[in-house]
């Protein structure tokens, strides 16, 4: 095979691991590095799968190069992914955040959708597991080994080749009846299972449990649609995978519908859950924490319509691609955040440059708070110097970090907080802001309305700031930081510890005019 492979053209070629399905190496051609697999000789109709596959051009599947027939064996040489499998992920993470795992069986949805959606013939993958899901550098997801993947025959009643990975493939397949788009649903309801509980049908028990077991702060009501995906009875799961993403994308009803049951449950257990929850709300919650967020604002730039949203002085600087937003001067946002609203960034700079804010407040590309006053009678801004944020330091270079801001609805208390998904470790601070911080004299826009900032303050103009989304939310911060912060579960103790202390005053004294920075 080796010799094969060097005739035409490659070098470097390098032996990686041996699988199921047959040897994997590498090697390069022209200084661009690929993989190649080899497996026993393919039948007729696993190549054309395989070449129907390539065809597409999508990005999601890697694209293959060559497959070469040489003896009982079928060479397949396709491009090199860099990146991680989603099982090293979910080894290093152990469960993912709602928002984040939402991301990638969205991503996981729209590559299978597109076989399914293969004419004349649909292809069904077959084999959806952690492994054969390659995450890269920049969050997006790669399937791989097609082996078993298949076209979907209407006329017929089994599979021709039976093979998949217990605790991942639909049960009809395992046991060679006829597999559908419903057989791939069932294996994307598993693996939404794993993110957010970390626990596979490989692991004892061995079994579906509420993923409350293993997380908590996952609403139950997402335990019924992983249930439907996943119902051992095909008829009884989504019929395709656009039903499975429209429940997802439209949670609500979800809500809805367990509201409903809830209701129906008797007269005794629902004074009970009241008299508990009257109880835990005048002892357990402070009270700008309620248990309750709702998303007024969500921008996740996949269209231009969202710059809309934004005022800036030029067009030119600010540029939505690939699903984010690439700010190279000043802009914001045009909506009002009030107190007791939450503003969620997740962003990254191509330089440890740019700040960003929520009225009156910042953070600096250094990480560190700022609070910022114009004073009308001097006609000067005034500043704090910049002061550190507890918690585990965060570097800022160049990867993905979520940044929460909010301000206490009760007494207009600051709250900051940064996680770093990529290295688990969160940074936070707050503050009481002086009194003298007011709607009239407050650092405002010309229309003197409150706006969130986004600055850059690089020396390159090739740097840049980018943003992957914005939500403005409005409730509880603790439940939001639950919710939406990968790392909250690993912090839980300091975090809490946190939010339940009195906040200090930043007093007048620490204020300098900017002249002075």
């Amino acid at each position: 095979m080796i010799e094969e492979i060097e005739q035409r053209g490659y070098t470097k070629i390098a032996h990686l691991k041996t699988g199921g399905q047959g040897d994997v190496y590498t090697c390069e051609k022209q200084g661009t590095a690929y993989l190649v697999k080899v497996v026993d000789l393919l039948e007729e109709e696993q190549l054309d799968v395989l070449k129907g596959i390539n065809a597409l051009g999508n990005d999601f599947f890697p694209r293959i190069i060559e497959i070469i027939n040489s003896g009982k064996k079928t060479i397949i040489i396709r491009e090199f992914i860099k990146g991680t499998t989603l099982h090293d992920e979910i080894e290093k993470n152990e469960v993912f955040s709602y928002r984040r795992a939402k991301e990638i069986i969205f991503d996981i949805c729209s590559a299978i959708r597109a076989l399914h959606a293969l004419k004349p013939r649909p292809i069904i993958y077959r084999d959806l597991k952690p492994e054969n899901v390659i995450i890269t550098p920049e969050g997006k997801i790669k399937l791989i080994d097609f082996g078993i993947a298949r076209y979907y025959k209407t006329e017929s009643t089994r599979d021709t080749v039976l093979a998949g990975t217990k605790g991942y493939t639909a049960p009809e397949v395992m046991a060679g009846m006829q597999s559908d788009e419903r057989s791939d649903v069932y294996s994307i309801g598993l693996v939404f299972y794993e993110l957010l509980s970390g626990k596979s049908l490989q692991d004892p028990p061995f079994q579906i449990r509420p993923i409350a077991e293993n997380n908590e702060y996952i609403p139950d009501y997402t335990d019924e649609i992983i249930a439907k995906a996943t119902d051992i009875n095909q008829t009884n799961r989504y019929a395709t995978i656009d039903e499975f993403v429209y429940d997802l994308e439209n949670i609500k009803l979800i809500k809805e519908k367990h509201k409903s049951k809830k209701k129906r449950k008797t007269v005794i257990a629902v004074l009970l859950a009241i008299i508990f929850l009257a109880v835990a709300a005048a002892l357990l919650f402070p009270l700008f924490f309620g248990e309750k967020v709702e998303t007024l604002l969500a921008l996740e730039f996949e269209d231009e319509n969202d710059i809309n949203y934004l005022s800036m002085d030029s067009k030119e600087r600010i540029e939505i691609s690939g699903g984010t937003l690439n700010v190279k001067d000043w802009c914001g946002l045009k909506y009002r955040p009030k107190n007791g609203m939450l503003v969620h960034f997740k962003v990254k700079t191509s330089d440890p440059g740019g700040s960003l804010g929520l009225s009156q407040y910042r953070l600096n590309p250094s990480l560190q708070f700022e609070c910022i006053y114009y004073d009308e009678q001097k006609n000067t801004d005034i500043t704090t110097w910049e002061k550190q944020m507890q918690g585990f330091p965060i570097v800022n270079s160049q990867q993905w970090l979520d940044i929460i801001l909010y301000t206490n609805e009760q007494n207009s208390a600051v709250y900051a907080v940064i996680c770093d998904n990529e290295s688990r470790k969160i940074a936070y601070i707050a503050y009481q802001i002086p009194e003298f911080f007011n709607e009239e004299s407050t650092y405002i826009e010309k229309d003197k309305t409150f706006y969130v900032e986004m600055m850059t303050f690089f020396e390159s103009e090739d740097n840049f700031l980018t943003i992957d989304y914005i939500n403005i939310s409005q409730g509880s911060l603790k439940q939001y930081l639950k919710e939406n912060m990968a790392a909250y579960a690993q912090h839980r103790s300091i975090t809490d510890e946190f939010l339940s202390q009195d906040v200090a005053d930043l007093p007048e004294m620490v204020f300098k005019p900017a002249n002075e920075w």
